[in-house]
């Protein structure tokens, strides 16, 4: 499994049985959770695999612009550049589209 050394021990085997074919219901019975919450940790983990992915390496320089966001907007950012719609990161991150734009627009008045 790539770009697993950020995650938590409880990410990395949610991910595990993931992709060992199981589906939310058995992961969430196996640790006593809800299904939602198993969702939360996929998704989670998602964010933190395209954030390593989208890094490949590449050091930014101190005080750039991204340095001046939240993670959150930076997730964000990424993703609308990408060409994701607000719909969607909407749906990832679990919160409305409004919400998105207002975390957008802040971001980008951060960076300048």
């Amino acid at each position: 499994m790539l770009g697993n050394a950020g995650m938590s021990a409880l990410e990395r085997r949610v991910i595990a049985l993931r992709e060992a074919g199981l589906d939310e219901a058995a992961i969430a019975v196996k640790f006593r959770r809800s299904p939602r919450f198993i969702r939360q940790v996929l998704s989670i983990g998602e964010l933190r695999k395209n954030l390593e992915e989208g890094r490949s390496g590449v050091e930014r320089a101190d005080n750039s612009p991204a340095d001046k966001m939240s993670p959150r907007q930076r997730v964000v950012v990424k993703w609308r550049e990408r060409g994701a719609s607000y719909a969607e990161i909407a749906s990832r991150l679990r919160r409305s589209p409004l919400y998105v734009r207002r975390i957008e627009r802040l971001a980008r008045l951060r960076s300048g």
